[in-house]
């Protein structure tokens, strides 16, 4: 095997170095069958095949092995998949690139050709392989508008379990249980399909029903009553750029605008769900690349798109509250979805025509860099990190010191119109630098979640079951947003921010961003804000932002606003700089200090940077607020706790780790535990109970089949009931919030039992509130 090195030397006041790269070239018009991509004049065909000679060479390499992407489009009928197999190490790369930047497309779709007019009405039709599914359709570029009605004029509400009268023409649509209505209010977007229809009287699909219903903020309170608008009918396709899949059929139908020649047109249909999975991969490198033309169908099922907030999707249907269905959120895919890689860099690229988000990187993701890359004409969000379900994310889980730096993003959310450009949750030290977005629906720079639920010292919500119990903080903590240009932001919807944050987020940063141009949404709510803390945000600092023209609505909608909620979180738990932030509709470019200016993606960056090269360019911290920091313990950690069954563990429902649980054994459907908090004057005001294990370091919820109660005692003798689940097992509920009027005690017990289910009977994590060593008749 013959393999091309290419010598470069460095000339400079040391010793000239020597090193060599190995290059595999890829062309759409190569051959896969002879050579091994090694010489110019006879590269390979596919990425797959590179990849394969990749691996062949990672083993024995000490070279940088570079597969260079010649001009052209490279179809993918699946994703390619990288892992340790195809990973470079510490002193060696292997880096995707394309030989002229932005000429080499990775595309997920087919282009559609063979249009014909057959009834001359203008409605042209092409076929597609039988069975094609996909949600987007793009025309020189741009997203074409699926089939819908122009509006939900004559739509109302019938009846409480997912039934609506509907105009007459509802019951002429010829594909009804593909047809879905979309309802658009406040910062959400909710989308399902029809199941049948009977006369005007439509019946949803019970899944997307049981789904949406789920409060608060669900689809059944008042303002949601509405329906926004229906799409994927054939029989609507009645306006210029709309069009229609007959995917059993194997047919597109489009109606193109007046200004485009159907025949020269380039119409791509994305067949393609993601373009590159990383998993378990790292030091890999993708440069000067086009990825493009992917769809995401999950919202074509049963479950539809049930955002709860910035794509954050309800799933899971077995769930009876919101409170407990968090425990199944999920993130919407990308064109490109990582986990559990590190040292990945993507740089110079384009990411267009994506029918989801554009980059996920989710658990485990270390080290990887998102650098001056352009995203544009973007269904979803353009990059999102961490996992909804990694808030007490194990060390191998845990997403950090990840970097965003110098992208260029614009036009996002073009499907999902609830979506924000860049979002990250439960990760510690995301820093977002130097990027220009605008032209989003919802929110430009969404950070952190939960709304405390998972906080040790819940501040929202605090009474309607939302608590989960924690006894330590949330990986939370560092993230870093600065210097980044935001404008034209909620578009679509409201209750958005420039930046925007929800939950503690300990030691985060916000500064020196520039935020303007935004007016009211065509939808929802108000409340449009440069920088948004929203519930629960606490240990932030926000100092130097600059934001103008901000909503013309009313002037409590600008700058940084706290949620009042219900409980108002306010100054005490942030500390706040100097920033130069005006009135809705006020101020101008002008009235912005030169740093802000500055702000945004800069061309003379030209290669990436390092997080501890930003944060030495970041301003002096302020001082901390003396309430910053989030508490770590709860009344019952540090006490020791018995088991009538496998007692050596039941110490680990409070032991504050949630990487340990109490289980009663194997094929043990019954058990004590009994917890002395050795004072009897401790009053206690509620509990919090979660039935479940830990399985590869994830918690895993039991929902079904438990029953408890749990009692108080000075004496280890007499006992009184304070919580009695015990005549109804739970369903769909695996986590109990029970508040109880003031009870001083020594000693705490938990009988537990399991009526049904084939798992194990176990509990995660029980909690304790109220005060130590206080009794009723002294506070």
């Amino acid at each position: 095997m013959k393999y091309k090195h290419y010598f470069l030397s460095l000339f400079a006041v040391v010793p000239a170095i020597a090193f060599s790269e190995i290059n595999i070239y890829v062309s759409p018009s190569g051959n896969d069958s002879v050579g091994n991509g090694t010489e110019v004049s006879q590269p390979l065909k596919t990425l797959t095949r590179a990849a394969q000679e990749v691996r062949s060479l990672l083993p024995s390499a000490k070279e940088n092995i570079n597969v260079v992407l010649e001009d052209g489009v490279y179809r993918l009928s699946s994703p390619l998949v990288f892992t340790a197999a195809d990973s470079g190490n510490d002193s060696v790369k292997v880096t995707y690139k394309a030989r002229n930047k932005g000429k080499a497309n990775i595309s997920g779709g087919i282009e559609v050709k063979g249009w014909v007019d057959v009834n001359g009405d203008g409605i042209w039709e092409a076929p597609v392989p039988a069975g094609a599914e996909s949600r987007q359709l793009f025309v020189n570029g741009k997203l074409a508008t699926r089939a819908r009605s122009t509006d939900g004029k004559g739509w109302s509400r019938d009846g409480g379990d997912g039934y609506y009268s509907a105009p007459p023409y509802v019951a002429s649509l010829s594909n009804i249980q593909d047809v879905e209505i979309i309802v658009q209010f406040k910062w959400k977007q909710y989308r399902g399909k029809i199941d049948s229809i009977n006369g005007n009287r439509v019946k949803m699909n019970q899944t997307f029903w049981d789904l949406a219903t789920i409060g608060p903020f669900g689809i059944v309170e008042d303002y949601a009553r509405h329906v926004s608008w229906i799409e994927n009918a054939k029989e609507l396709l009645d306006e210029e750029n709309e069009w229609y899949l007959d995917s059993a059929n194997g047919k597109l139908y489009y109606k193109p605008e007046s200004n485009v020649n159907i025949h020269s047109a380039t119409i791509i249909l994305p067949v393609s769900e993601s373009l590159i999975s990383l998993d378990g991969a790292s030091n890999l490198n993708f440069d000067g690349i086009t990825f493009s033309d992917t769809t995401w169908n999950q919202p074509s099922g049963d479950t539809g798109y049930i955002s709860i907030q910035s794509g954050s999707l309800l799933i899971d249907s077995d769930y009876k509250t919101i409170e407990d269905g968090f425990e199944a959120l999920t993130e919407m895919p990308g064109g490109i979805n990582s986990v559990n890689s590190s040292n990945i860099l993507f740089s110079n690229n384009t990411f267009t025509r994506i029918g989801s988000t554009g980059i996920y990187f989710g658990s485990g993701s270390k080290e990887n860099v998102i650098f001056n890359n352009t995203f544009d004409e973007i269904s979803g969000s353009a990059i999102v990190l961490g996992d909804m379900q990694d808030h007490h994310a194990s060390p191998s889980r845990l997403t950090k010191n990840n970097l965003i730096d110098n992208n260029t993003i614009r036009n996002i959310g073009l499907d999902y119109l609830d979506t924000a450009a860049i979002k990250f949750t439960y990760t510690d030290k995301t820093v977002v630098v130097n990027n220009t977005i605008e032209n989003v629906g919802y929110t430009g720079i969404s950070m952190g979640w939960g709304w405390t639920r998972y906080d040790v010292e819940p501040t929202s919500f605090p009474k309607d079951f939302a608590n989960k119990g924690y006894n330590s903080p949330t990986v939370v903590k560092n993230n870093i947003v600065f210097r980044n240009k935001i404008s034209k932001f909620a578009i679509r919807l409201g209750d958005a921010g420039g930046v925007y944050n929800l939950g503690a987020s300990p030691k985060g940063r916000i500064v020196e961003n520039l935020i303007f141009d935004t007016q009211p949404p065509k939808e929802g709510s108000s409340w449009i804000n440069s920088v948004y803390l929203d519930n629960g945000s606490r240990g932030l600092q926000v100092d130097r932002n600059g934001g103008y023209q901000v909503s013309d609505d009313d002037p409590r909608n600008h700058g940084i606003h706290y949620n009042p909620g219900r409980t108002n979180i306010g100054n005490i738990y942030n500390t706040i700089g100097s920033n130069t932030l005006f009135d809705g509709g006020k101020g101008s470019a002008d009235d912005m200090p030169d740093y802000l200016m500055a702000a945004g993606a800069d061309p003379l960056i030209t290669s990436p940077r390092t997080i501890k090269e930003i944060e030495a360019l970041l301003p002096p911290e302020l001082v901390d607020v003396p309430d910053a920091e989030m508490p770590k313990n709860g009344m019952l950690v540090g006490y020791e706790a018995s088991a009538t069954s496998n007692s050596n563990n039941a110490t680990n429902i409070i032991d504050g780790n949630v990487q340990t649980y109490w289980a009663a054994g194997y094929q043990v459907n019954t058990g004590e535990i009994i917890i002395d908090t050795e004072n009897k004057d401790n009053l206690f005001t509620g509990f919090v109970i979660a039935f479940g294990e830990v399985i590869d370091g994830k918690e895993v919820y039991h929902r079904h089949g438990r029953s408890f109660t749990i009692e108080s005692s000075d004496d280890r003798e007499n006992w009184t009931v304070l919580v009695d689940h015990s005549k109804t097992a739970s369903s769909k509920r695996a986590i109990f919030a029970n508040y109880i009027d003031p009870t001083n005690a020594r000693y705490l017990k938990i009988t537990a039992q399991k009526k049904s289910g084939s798992d194990n009977l176990g509990i995660l994590r029980f909690k304790a509130y109220g005060s130590k060593g206080l009794s009723q008749s002294n506070g």
